[in-house]
């Protein structure tokens, strides 16, 4: 779980790159894997250009083609992060709970978000 400092770190740990904000279930039919697939080709265009909060909250848990897409998904976010990331630096944050506010002045207010 994401807890308030570990969001207000988040934002505090920008440097130049944007932050992008995406909230939906962890389902195939939502496409997240091709909206991680978009975080990578816009960071091999442009070096750690931007950072995903990429907040999913587990769906139909149990049901063996979900549960194949959200290792999927997962696993697509761990090669993202390995090959883009740097000096303790993560592109994307995969969180699994919304249970948390992300409170914050508009200076670090996300730059695009999706919820």
């Amino acid at each position: 779980m994401l807890s308030n400092a570990d969001a207000l770190l988040l934002l505090q740990g920008l440097n130049r790159e944007k932050l992008a904000v995406d909230v939906d279930r962890l389902d195939y039919t939502k496409s997240l894997d091709n909206r991680v697939r978009a975080i990578d080709h816009l960071l091999n265009e442009e070096s750690r250009s931007i950072s995903l909060l990429h907040i999913a909250t587990t769906s139909r848990s149990g049901i063996k083609s979900y549960d194949d897409y959200q290792s999927d998904v997962a696993a697509l976010v761990e090669d993202v992060n390995a090959r883009h990331g740097a000096d303790g630096w993560m592109p994307i944050r995969h969180e699994r709970s919304l249970r948390f506010r992300l409170c914050s002045p508009p200076s670090t207010a996300p730059h695009v978000s999706r919820w």
